[in-house]
């Protein structure tokens, strides 16, 4: 708890401190009442910003799931639950986590769609980028990773995506991982 108080300490700070100095900046200019409308900006949006990653799990719908699923072309056609969404991050990292509850058909449909698309070994993307597919099952659950590479401009970033369907409790789970 008292990390989130430091940190919450540094960003009014430095919110702050932003806010003066765009507003001495335009009064100098000769704008004293523009300088005021732009600091009570700089502060507004901040504290827009800092209210959505405080609470940017709250703001994760359905279309968003659908839509990370797509990028491996999984579709989920029926209606489903959000049972669970966590996301993180730190400098150049990135994780997200959700689960879902989904229909038998979409299981089945799921399930075959793993099966006949993974184990493909080593394939190249449209980008240039090599990604590694596999597929196993264990118990009622068939797992499906993808381990890839893309470029950022400070080199090779690494990305692990899991997916795995458990058939029996039919719950969707997506892991991302950008390290």
């Amino acid at each position: 708890m008292g990390f989130y108080i430091i940190v919450f300490i540094i960003a009014v700070f430095v919110i702050y401190w932003v806010a003066n100095f765009v507003n001495y900046i335009i009064a100098q200019i000769g704008f004293p009442k523009a300088g005021q409308i732009a600091a009570v900006f700089v502060v507004i949006a901040s504290i827009v910003f800092c209210v959505y990653l405080v609470f940017q799990d709250h703001f994760f719908t359905k279309s968003n799931a659908a839509e990370y699923l797509s990028e491996q072309g999984i579709l989920v056609s029926d209606d489903f639950e959000i049972l669970e969404n966590n996301s993180s991050f730190a400098i150049g990292d990135y994780y997200h986590y959700f689960t879902l509850k989904i229909s038998d058909k979409d299981a089945q449909r799921i399930s075959e769609h793993i099966s006949k698309n993974a184990d493909k070994g080593i394939i190249e993307t449209h980008k240039g980028d090599q990604k590694i597919l596999k597929e196993f099952s264990v118990h009622d659950s068939i797992i499906y990773e993808q381990n890839s590479q893309i470029f950022r401009m400070e080199g090779m970033t690494p990305i692990r995506v899991r997916i795995t369907l458990d058939k029996s409790m039919k719950e969707l789970s997506y892991k991302y991982a950008e390290e």
